[in-house]
């Protein structure tokens, strides 16, 4: 069974930027590609209602099998809604979505959304300066509202991997979720002091932790981070990270050479 992996496509923000139908340019990209399965790490077309949209065109234009987890972008919810809990609730319940283990070849996935804990971020800064920092510069204190701190968010996130991961400890397993996990893969910027600050809202080393704990973890799927890392052998598993991004990150002006660029194929 041959793997396409992907994540953060940014459809919405994508076509803003190029004023044209990149979703239809996608799909016909797709059509063209030899695979089996495609696993998409979130940040797919802006809110759950389009991601989950853009699920179903995928299998109807495909007719291939489909999987995927949210990303921060994709429960952003109005300013007048409650909370994410509901965008992140119709995407889990969709029968595409990682949320339960699912077998795929001769692996199980295991993972989820997951979310950002400062843990990343600056040593000598406290979380409370964190938090109140996140207000000016993240577009996730408008419009991704959890009720409760971003670290409970990543606590629930945690316990329920804990549990499907200690089920199914004799599983060759790839584990996804759409958080950066390892500090050594956060990006450093020697001439943007605020990019930098903000790699407290990249992830959590305690995913990186859990999942340390679990030797027949194969594979690590992640994005989030628009910095594109390929395969990589990384403490006794391979880390996937090849995020599509937005079109400032490419390397080049045309959307299908980047398509061609950042798919990641790998053999289940």
């Amino acid at each position: 069974m041959r793997a396409l992996i992907m994540s953060d496509l940014h459809l919405d923000i994508n076509k803003e930027i190029l004023n044209g139908n990149v979703k239809s340019d996608y799909l016909k990209w797709l059509n063209r590609q030899i695979y089996d399965v495609l696993i998409l790490a979130g940040d797919l077309a802006g809110d759950a209602t389009a991601a989950l949209k853009l699920i179903e065109e995928i299998k109807e234009t495909t007719r291939r099998a489909v999987y995927f987890i949210a990303g921060n972008h994709d429960v952003w919810v109005p300013k007048e809604a409650n909370s994410s809990w509901e965008a992140y609730h119709s995407m889990n319940e969709n029968e595409s979505c990682i949320s339960s283990p699912i077998k795929i070849g001769d692996y199980t996935m295991i993972g989820g959304m997951g979310w950002y804990d400062y843990s990343l971020g600056y040593s000598h800064v406290t979380m409370n300066h964190f938090k109140e920092q996140k207000k000016h510069l993240r577009k996730d204190s408008i419009y991704a509202r959890w009720e409760m701190d971003d670290k409970e968010v990543v606590d629930k996130m945690l316990n329920q991997w804990q549990h499907q991961l200690d089920n199914h400890r004799s599983d060759r397993v790839i584990f996804i979720n759409h958080f950066i996990p390892y500090k050594d893969f956060i990006t450093w910027h020697t001439d943007n002091e605020e990019l930098n600050f903000c790699n407290a809202y990249m992830g959590s080393e305690r995913i990186g932790e859990l999942l340390d704990n679990y030797k027949n973890i194969e594979y690590v799927i992640f994005g989030h981070t628009h910095q594109r890392y390929g395969i990589v052998d990384y403490r006794g598993k391979k880390i996937i990270c090849q995020p599509f991004g937005l079109v400032t990150d490419w390397e080049g002006n045309s959307m299908v050479e980047e398509l061609d660029r950042v798919a990641t194929f790998i053999d289940l």
